[in-house]
């Protein structure tokens, strides 16, 4: 088949987006003809990684904006703005592209943005969008640990609902052949703007290589006197940081354990503060930011994954924990609920901000004092998705949807 992918963020030396737009790329590539639109800021990785790499064979389009515009724009404020004017130049780069190939499909799959369904629906050929996800809210009984950030919220509510009665937006959904949705949060703030979608379908944005499950597929963690909780992601209130601290504060176990956070982020300074505030200081340590090979060493002598997030699309350090055999302690809402289930990890059911307190803090504990059953759990992950969540079954499993649009 010939297929067009939107994909605004596509780099395979990055994580998240972008990594979910290469990975479709590359995928699809091996037995279709595929052309990706992306920003031409994604140039050079691309082309070092073709050049020393054969795996995949897509064709890439790097669409850019004005000189002007870009600068104008450049920053991480201006970064949605771009992203949202990118979307008319990418469309009538498709226009033109479409008219001297012919595309079957075009395919939008990054950024996973539901706010955003640009312009590619125009063209005169099956449409389809997604997965896509960021309808998820911070819940009622934990609007405390956003209490210095409620007009954040209350922007991003008003820009969600302003994005969804645009009647560009509108248009754009109608016209979908399929429209895929990461979570059920985002799929009931869309029906509660739009009403019933046709096509509207649950799946997760995330992959995993399949490779990258063979090279661990004899990993285990061996029992140590001293467990490691890990926690990766970026230092900010969403993450719910200051919840999980919280709970570590009335963990009481007499087994050692010690919680590593893995990432940087503007709040970090704030989120020493919590941790003196809380004299956690000998139960946690900020290593920052460090490259994804000296991830790959940390996973490997991680025990737990905790996943305080109080509102996220899934979490791609959910698949990463998942793929090195490490037990998910996290809330049980948005995707990651999907991905964890009752057999991966230990889902946390949201109540008063006290008894979630409480509950996260047991479920740590729970894992902490448990070698056996971290292992099962962390097998049982490992085991899902390389049966359910491979991108070569992601991919096969589209390309049967896209040959029923032919």
């Amino acid at each position: 088949m010939k297929i067009l992918y939107s994909a605004y963020e596509c780099n395979p030396g990055i994580g998240s987006d972008a990594y979910v737009g290469w990975s479709w790329a590359k995928e699809m590539s091996r037995d279709n003809e595929v052309h990706v639109l992306t920003n031409d800021g994604n140039r050079n990785n691309i082309e070092k990684y073709i050049e020393c790499h054969r795996d995949q064979s897509a064709t890439f389009h790097y669409v850019h904006l004005p000189s002007g515009l870009k600068k104008a724009l450049k920053g991480r404020k201006g970064y949605f703005a771009s992203y949202v004017i990118w979307q008319w130049f990418a469309y009538r780069y498709a226009k033109k592209l479409n008219g001297n190939n012919r595309f079957d499909i075009v395919h939008h799959v990054s950024i996973a943005d539901f706010r955003i369904i640009g312009f590619l629906w125009k063209l005169d050929i099956p449409f389809i969008f997604g997965p896509v996800g960021g309808g998820q809210e911070t819940p009622a009984e934990l609007k405390y640990y956003v209490r210095n950030y409620s007009i954040n919220e209350f922007l991003r509510s008003m820009i969600n609902s302003f994005s969804l009665s645009m009647p560009v937006y509108k248009r754009g959904i109608k016209k979908a052949a399929k429209v895929f949705v990461s979570n059920d949060e985002t799929i009931q703030v869309m029906k509660m703007h739009l009403g019933e979608v046709t096509g509207l379908i649950r799946m997760c944005e995330l992959g995993v290589d399949s490779d990258y499950l063979n090279q661990r597929t004899d990993l285990v963690h061996q029992k140590s006197d001293k467990v490691h909780v890990l926690v990766s992601g970026r230092l900010m209130y969403r993450k719910g940081i200051e919840l999980l601290l919280d709970a570590l504060t009335v963990l009481n176990t007499e087994n050692d354990f010690v919680v590593d956070f893995y990432g940087g982020g503007h709040q970090s300074e704030e989120v020493k503060q919590q941790i003196f505030n809380r004299k956690l200081q000998n139960k946690v340590i900020l290593h920052g930011k460090v490259s994804f090979e000296e991830m790959q060493k940390v996973y490997a002598n991680s025990d737990i994954l905790a996943l305080p997030s109080l509102r996220e699309t899934t979490g791609t350090a959910v698949i990463e924990a998942m793929a090195n055999k490490i037990p998910v302690v996290a809330l049980n809402q948005n995707g990651v609920k999907y991905l964890v289930q009752k057999d991966c990890g230990l889902l946390v059911e949201i109540k008063s901000r006290e008894e979630t307190i409480a509950d996260f803090s047991y479920a740590l504990k729970t894992l902490i004092e448990n070698y056996e059953l971290r292992i099962d759990l962390g097998n049982n992950g490992f085991r899902r998705l390389r049966s359910e969540y491979t991108w070569e079954k992601k991919c096969n499993d589209m390309l049967k949807i896209y040959k029923t649009m032919k």
